[in-house]
């Protein structure tokens, strides 16, 4: 894609996933273990930085806007207008778990409920509209929060952190990672959620580490927690 859209000069990039793309998604998701912002499943608009084989990176807004019709409704539309479409030739293999559940678990869930895809569709919009609000709020405190250490990682600040309730603490946390860190990290779980929250609310121990992967460090000195990186 990158390559196409450097060599025609464009910036928008058009995609056909449809709601059973959408529904597989989730499913895996969900399967493999996700987060908040994963609920929201794909995302209908987003920006990109994508890389040709030169290595040349190209900004791109990322449009799905089919992401309300269902594969066989394309199939039908496809058909009655006598559209020629191209098939994947791995979509018919059952090593991938992407084709178990679009085979397999699909299908079952509309057996049991004909608008499963409609529903799942309205369930993941509601989760995108309600990390969004979230995103919005923690992005207006994020300042009295958190402060950059320049490229190299972020200082929490505990009195800050500390005075924010149960919940809203750790749905800070949460984007936090997301926004802030998922890049470097690769992954996050709830178990290392639940220990940067232990060192913003534990107060038996004014000194303490935690290693995160990929050369990243947690270290918390009194009323501040550093991430940075060490290598």
């Amino acid at each position: 894609f990158a390559n196409v859209l450097a060599a025609s000069q464009s910036q928008v990039l058009v995609t056909a996933h449809h709601s059973n793309d959408l529904a597989e998604t989730l499913m895996i998701r969900l399967i493999r273990g996700t987060s908040f912002k994963g609920l929201a499943g794909i995302r209908r608009y987003s920006q990109r930085i994508l890389t040709t084989d030169q290595g040349q990176g190209v900004a791109t807004d990322l449009v799905r806007p089919l992401l309300s019709i269902s594969k066989a409704e394309l199939l039908d539309y496809a058909e009655h207008f006598k559209l020629e479409y191209r098939e994947d030739s791995t979509n018919s293999s059952r090593h991938h778990l992407r084709n178990r559940v679009r085979q397999d678990l699909l299908p079952w869930l509309e057996g049991e409920n004909p608008q499963f895809l409609a529903n799942l569709e309205s369930m993941t919009q509601a989760a995108a509209e309600a990390y969004q609000a979230n995103f919005e709020t923690y992005m207006a405190q994020e300042d009295q929060l958190v402060l950059a250490l320049g490229e190299n990682g972020w200082i929490l600040d505990r009195p800050t952190w500390r005075q924010l309730s149960a919940s809203r603490r750790r749905t800070f946390l949460t984007i936090f990672i997301e926004e802030r860190l998922i890049a470097d990290l690769g992954s996050y779980n709830k178990r290392l959620l639940d220990q940067l929250d232990q060192l913003i609310c534990d107060t038996a121990s004014p000194n303490q580490g935690l290693n995160l992967p990929s050369e990243w460090y947690v270290q918390r000195n009194y009323d501040q927690i550093r991430i940075f990186n060490r290598s």
